[in-house]
């Protein structure tokens, strides 16, 4: 299949120098749920070579309902590694990379490059969020914010010269998450499009300027759009170069209860060599598996970057766990 034939579509709506420029641009995914999955197909479907993909997370049975990449199969794999194969099997030729890591000031460097084209914002923490605003502030990094709970979604481009997230929202501001609320399929698809949408306009070179400096609310329910417009903020820190991050924040706790039950984070090493941890633990437990980001056994996630997931019932025996099989 040619790529005339692929685009054949979409070609006279954006022009071959737009589907050029498709080709040739490189965006950062952050977040492979309920966003960044329906985000990140559309942009490969769309002609996108080029794609970083980061999320902690792996693939859980009450994520079938909304994160549209995954099947039932793919339960308790990687989020990161199993987009990927989703994704090449759209189309092969496209370049993936993947970072299956928890994301913070320590590492963000080493996982989106400086010169990359566009971030979309796809992930579900506040604190997240300002360490993407601080980054992309300090870089000129554009990017597109996103959100998506119950029947709510919020949206807004932000590009280097105009205001920045915190000219909207105070850095106390946490907002309800999908564990506390819920969340509709229909809201994350609806977002994540209209996302989508934004990059590819920006991308090709359209004048969208008129969308900067708005953000976009929508009702689901009611099918209400609304339009805020937001000017920079006076004395804004981040706008002035002043970050919000300290130097140590922006890296989540050692120990996180996840949104799903039952499921917790801990974090108490840098790194772990998943191919002698896999000697030990085979000797134990009847259900082994290690693939290139992660070692599963039992009701443990482990990532060469010292994280484990790890369902239990409390976050003493979930701490127990791990400092029996990962710290040791």
């Amino acid at each position: 299949m040619s790529d005339t034939d692929r685009y054949i579509r979409q070609t006279p709506l954006i022009g071959e120098e737009g589907q050029i420029k498709l080709a040739d641009s490189h965006v950062v995914v952050i977040g492979v749920g309920a966003l960044g999955t329906v985000a990140a197909e559309l942009l490969v479907r769309s002609g996108i070579n080029h794609i970083t993909l980061i999320d902690r997370d792996i693939v859980e049975t009450s994520n079938l309902q909304r994160q549209s990449l995954y099947i039932e199969d793919d339960v308790l794999t990687s989020k990161v590694l199993c987009a990927k194969e989703k994704l090449l099997a759209i189309n092969k030729d496209v370049k993936i990379e993947i970072h299956a890591v928890n994301l913070s000031k320590r590492n963000i460097s080493d996982c989106v490059p400086k010169n990359v084209d566009l971030i979309l914002d796809c992930c579900d923490t506040m604190s997240l969020r300002w360490l993407i605003n601080d980054y992309t502030r300090k870089h000129k990094i554009p990017w597109i914010f996103a959100s998506a709970v119950g029947w709510q979604g919020m949206l807004q481009l932000i590009l280097p010269d105009s205001n920045c997230l915190a000219c909207n929202f105070p850095k106390e501001a946490q907002g309800e998450t999908c564990a506390e609320a819920g969340v509709m399929a229909m809201t994350s698809h609806t977002i994540a499009s209209l996302q989508s949408n934004l990059a590819l306009r920006f991308l090709v070179g359209e004048k969208i300027e008129e969308f900067c400096g708005t953000l976009f609310s929508l009702d689901l329910q009611s099918l209400d759009i609304r339009k805020f417009k937001v000017k920079k903020k006076e004395n804004c820190g981040p706008c002035k170069k002043e970050f919000m991050l300290l130097e140590n924040e922006g890296d989540q706790e050692q120990i996180v209860r996840f949104c799903s039950s039952g499921q917790f984070q801990v974090h108490k090493t840098n790194s772990v060599d998943l191919n002698k941890l896999l000697m030990v633990v085979k000797k134990e437990f009847e259900f082994v598996h290690l693939d290139e980001v992660c070692l599963r056994f039992g009701p443990v996630t482990v990532f060469s970057d010292g994280r484990a997931l790890i369902k239990s019932n409390s976050e003493a025996e979930a701490v127990s766990i791990y400092d029996k099989y990962v710290r040791n």
